[in-house]
Formats: structure tokens, sequence, C-alpha cells
């Protein structure tokens, strides 16, 4: 290949390069800011009925979180428990004791 072409060839490829970004509109979070600063950008242009909508459907989804996780830790309880019955049956009926005599 020759070298002479080189160099057009690259500048054609950054040509293209910046034409594609600049038609392709960027969607990753790092271009708009935050996470945190775009839905709070987004709560502040809704209206105050949009507001309460908003703010009444975060409670609902923190609740159903928050039930959620409760119902996992009883759940984790109640294994606890079951398995600590579990072994506390195995060794009172299915392990002999060495206090026991042998009978004669």
């Amino acid at each position: 290949m020759a070298t002479g072409n080189r160099p057009d060839w690259e500048r054609r490829l950054q040509e293209l390069d910046a034409e594609i970004n600049a038609s392709v509109p960027s969607t990753s979070p790092a271009s708009g800011g935050s996470l945190t600063a775009r839905l709070r950008n987004w709560f502040e242009n809704l209206s105050p009925v949009g507001k309460t909508i908003a703010f009444i459907l975060a409670f609902a989804a923190i609740a159903t979180v928050l039930q959620a996780l409760m119902h996992l830790i009883a759940v984790l309880f109640a294994v606890a428990a079951l398995g600590t019955a579990l072994i506390v049956a195995y060794r009172l009926f299915l392990v002999p004791s060495d206090r026991v005599p042998p009978a004669s």
C-alpha cells in the first residue's frame, strides 16, 4: 500500500467518526449527568399533580421492596429455627448417648 494515501485515509476516518458522533444521540449515563440529577430535573419539570402521582408511586415501590425484604428475613429466621429443631431432635433421638449404660 502506498504511504502517501495513508494520511488521507486517516483524515477521512476521523471525519467519518466525527460525523457519526454528531449524528447519533448519546444515551450513556455520563453524557447527561448523573442519574439522580436527571431524575431530579425530570421531577422538577412535572406538574404538581404529576409530582404527587410520582411521589405516591415511588412510595408504593419502596414499600413493596421493604415488604419483600421483611418476608425474606422472616423466611431466613424460620429456616434457622427449623434447622435448630432438626439438629436437637437428631441429637436427642437418633444419636446414642455415652451417658446411658448398656443394658446387661
